[in-house]
């Protein structure tokens, strides 16, 4: 997907005012910067990353032409930081820091610092009253926007996006939940906020009130109705769809943090929360099968609690599952390491945070379980390696197969591109990964984003048919949550069994679970 610079940025008077105030000594193209930077910094933490935000020289000169956008005053007047991602001496005693690598292929990136996030927090209105006598303007722009659209029907390019995809964001129209409970327990975020607590605990309490904060500003910016017992409804706003066909919802109640999720849908009548029982590992169990490969590791995995596993390596069941779906979607293991690819991964120098290399996801959880313990980290890495070496094998074998024979089978060339399409109509330009003589170029990064797209791809279209359907069978869905969905009223079984066909996941299983 091309990056490009956001369009829109909706906030309330009372948070342009600030904003204006803050940048009132910079240039519309400075101003619109920042502006970009706190949106990717929002979206990020939603990703559960670390708030940066790439930005390329190019996009900055593609988009602003010659208008001077003044990065070096944000960051002196304390706005924003950047990341660093290492040092490098030019002479004796005198080093300079790096933050892009023209050779790694890593520009600079940038994030809003969290004070001046938490102040931005501040601004927004308090009551319900307060958000919907609100006046809503679109900062980019600085104009008024008090509707905002629901969802794009076409992308930048205007190319429509896959039929299938566009059903399921035109039923999701609102999402129900519990005002009052959601209000509560953001004042208890807010008072987490205390300097007195620690430098690590202030930290990780920011984020994750910056997170909540995000989704209930854009709940309560699109309140619909409000209902009895505190109750209210809430305009359900879409992003541009993933190339793979997921969902995403500008804040709200999908990317929410647990707890308040489970505050957020608490005291509603009928509701149902339902979820794609361990749908990466059937999907590859059945993408095995297409290309004849062993699925006895697979199938005795599903047989045992994830928490054997954990325990077998050390860690807990969710950082299991995180280094878990980070092999399936092809992260690089070996059986050898050292303790230079975990120093390389994260050091801390200076109070900042420096990585140099390429980015391992199972590496950076694992020293994150560890507490930056690189011994125990590396015992964790040897463990894990040794839980899962055969199921390796398989997948590289898999993902080679994809590369060697799936995708001569079912690729096309239309306009000189080569694509291949998902389950949820999603499209996925092979080209991009081929050099002028038609040669693969990035295998591995091609491997783990093809595999992803087909993986993904399939639980989405399951998702999308289930969401299709609810008006037929008389449940409604409010709340897209990637692998599962929130309902008002029960799917029956007929609704599942349409969903598997109309997907090809066969092997689908959804189970309605307890919200925590």
């Amino acid at each position: 997907m091309t990056a490009h610079i956001i369009n829109t940025f909706r906030s309330t008077e009372k948070v342009k005012l600030f904003i204006d105030t803050l940048l009132q000594d910079y240039n519309q193209p400075t101003y619109q910067a920042f502006l970009h930077i706190l949106d990717g910094t929002m979206h990020s933490y939603l990703q559960k990353e670390e708030g940066w935000v790439p930005l390329p020289s190019t996009l900055i000169r593609k988009h602003w032409k010659r208008a001077k956008v003044d990065l070096e005053g944000l960051l002196n007047a304390g706005l924003i930081e950047v990341k660093v991602i290492g040092e490098i001496e030019v002479a004796e005693g005198v080093i300079l820091t790096q933050t892009y690598s023209r050779k790694d292929n890593k520009c600079t990136e940038y994030r809003v610092c969290p004070e001046i996030l938490d102040i931005i927090s501040t601004q927004s209105p308090k009551t319900i009253s307060d958000y919907k006598n609100a006046k809503y303007y679109n900062l980019m722009k600085g104009t008024a926007m008090n509707v905002v659209q629901r969802y794009r029907k076409v992308d930048e390019n205007k190319h429509s996006f896959p039929k299938l995809v566009l059903d399921a964001m035109s039923i999701i129209e609102t999402c129900t939940v519990n005002q009052v409970a959601l209000e509560k327990y953001m004042g208890k975020l807010e008072a987490d906020l205390d300097p007195d607590f620690g430098a690590d605990n202030l930290q990780k309490a920011r984020k994750l009130y910056a997170i909540a904060k995000y989704c209930y500003t854009n709940i309560m910016n699109n309140i619909k109705e409000e209902l009895t017992d505190g109750l209210i409804t809430y305009n359900v706003v879409f992003k541009d769809p993933q190339d793979s066909g997921r969902l995403t919802e500008r804040g709200g109640m999908q990317g929410c943090p647990r707890e308040m999720k489970k505050v957020g849908f608490s005291n509603i009548p009928n509701i149902r929360n339902y979820d794609l029982k361990s749908s990466q590992v059937y999907g590859l169990i059945q993408w095995f099968e297409y290309a004849g490969i062993s699925t006895k590791w697979l199938e005795n995995y599903l047989s045992q609690d994830k928490q054997v596993y954990a325990d077998r390596v050390g860690i807990s069941k969710d950082r299991w599952k995180e280094c878990f779906m980070a092999l399936v979607m092809a992260a690089r293991i070996t059986k050898q390491t050292s303790s230079t690819r975990f120093e390389s991964q994260k050091v801390i120098r200076k109070g900042k945070e420096v990585e140099v290399g390429p980015t391992e996801a199972i590496i950076t959880a694992l020293l994150e379980e560890a507490n930056g313990d690189i011994d125990l980290a590396i015992e964790f890495y040897i463990k894990f390696y040794n839980e899962v070496d055969e199921l390796k094998i398989n997948i590289d074998d898999w993902q080679d197969w994809l590369i060697k024979t799936h995708v001569p089978l079912v690729s096309i060339c239309p306009g000189g591109k080569q694509i291949i399409y998902n389950r949820a109509g999603g499209t996925f330009d092979l080209s991009s990964y081929k050099n002028e003589k038609g040669e693969w170029t990035t295998l591995n990064k091609l491997k783990s984003r093809l595999s992803a797209f087909l993986l993904q791809g399939g639980e989405a279209a399951y998702i999308h048919h289930l969401t299709w359907v609810s008006q037929h069978y008389g449940y409604k869905v409010i709340s897209n949550q990637h692998d599962g969905l929130v309902t008002i009223g029960v799917i029956p079984q007929e609704a599942m069994d349409y969903a598997s066909r109309e997907s090809g996941l066969k092997y689908a299983q959804l189970e309605e679970k307890e919200f925590c």
